[in-house]
This record gives structure tokens, C-alpha cells and sequence, in this order.
């Protein structure tokens, strides 16, 4: 395929900022294998049993169940696309069976960097979805002293992102969670 990093950026773009997010859900199942092409980084999250009682799904449908339900703001539905993408990597099994994905958001991070870098997305794209990704699973507590601590450390605006952005996450976990 020889078609410029930054034009493939420009269709992506458009298309993550699509008002109907499940229908951008279901068009990014469809499409994967082109995706996988893309963002290779992808692959082996495709098809990775989560195997917890968190998740009913595995980790790419859990993905795309997610921006299903996330919001129309660019950062909030790249930055849910690649919220998971380092799971396999960390990917551990207890003396249960059960799944575990210790620290997998720095790993994830670090794949959203690469995937935003290599698609030549502009540096503040890249700073906001990496700031989101890294963060989305941390747990933000319902008092005033945890979110001033938050408003601290990354600002109002990403702070409502990141709402957002663990919003969505939340919705594609097992019903009962």
C-alpha cells in the first residue's frame, strides 16, 4: 500500500470522531484486518481471553464494546481504542486460572505512543490519548481532596476526558460490575 502516513491519520481522524459510536464499533469489526495493517499493535489483543470475572469478553471486543459507548471527542475514542492494547503483554494466570493484567497501562501507553507516532499524529493527539490511556484505570475516589489531586495533575478538561474514557471502559465489563 502506498498511501502517506498522514493521509492514513487524516481518514482515521475522521472517522474516530463518527456521532454514532456504535456503528464506528461495528465498522472497526468489520474493517480489523485493514486496521491490523495500520495499527499491527492490534493483533494480539484480537481474539485474548481476559478470563476474569471482570470480563465476559475478550480483550478487542471488549475494546470495540467500549467505543461503543464512549463519548464523540477524538481523544476519548482513540484513547479507548488503545486503552487494552498492552494487556496480552502483561498478561499473567493465578493458581485459580483466573487472568491478570498487572501494569498494563504503561504498557498500553507505550503502544498508543508508537501507533500515534508511526501514524504521524500531531504531538497534542499524542500527549492527551497517552495521558488517558495511562490513567484509565486508576481509581479516582468521590472526594474533593481526590479530585483536586486530579485537576492538579492533569487539568480540568482531561479530567473530564478520562471520565469519560473510565465511563466507557466501565460499560464493556460483565453487567454485574
Amino acid at each position: 500500500i502506498n498511501i502517506s502516513r498522514e493521509r492514513i491519520w487524516t481518514e482515521f481522524s475522521k472517522m474516530m470522531v463518527s456521532k454514532d459510536g456504535a456503528f464506528l464499533a461495528d465498522v472497526i469489526r468489520q474493517f480489523t484486518p485493514v486496521l491490523e495493517i495500520v495499527m499491527p499493535q492490534i493483533k494480539p489483543a484480537v481474539g485474548f481471553s481476559q478470563n476474569n470475572r471482570h470480563h465476559s469478553m475478550d480483550v478487542w471486543e471488549h475494546t470495540l464494546c467500549a467505543v461503543a459507548n464512549s463519548d464523540n471527542d477524538i481523544f476519548v475514542r482513540i484513547a479507548v481504542l488503545l486503552h487494552d492494547l498492552g494487556k496480552p503483554a502483561v498478561h499473567t494466570v493465578d493458581n485459580f486460572g483466573e487472568s491478570h493484567f498487572m501494569k498494563h497501562q504503561a504498557e498500553s501507553e507505550k503502544i498508543a505512543r508508537e501507533i500515534l507516532s508511526s501514524m504521524k499524529a500531531d504531538n497534542k493527539t499524542k500527549e492527551i490519548v497517552s495521558l488517558l490511556v495511562k490513567y484509565h484505570d486508576d481509581r479516582i475516589e468521590n472526594t474533593d481532596a481526590c479530585v483536586k489531586r486530579w485537576l492538579g495533575r492533569i487539568g480540568e478538561e482531561n479530567f473530564l476526558r478520562l471520565i469519560k474514557v473510565k465511563k466507557a471502559d466501565i460499560f464493556a465489563h460483565r453487567k454485574e460490575y
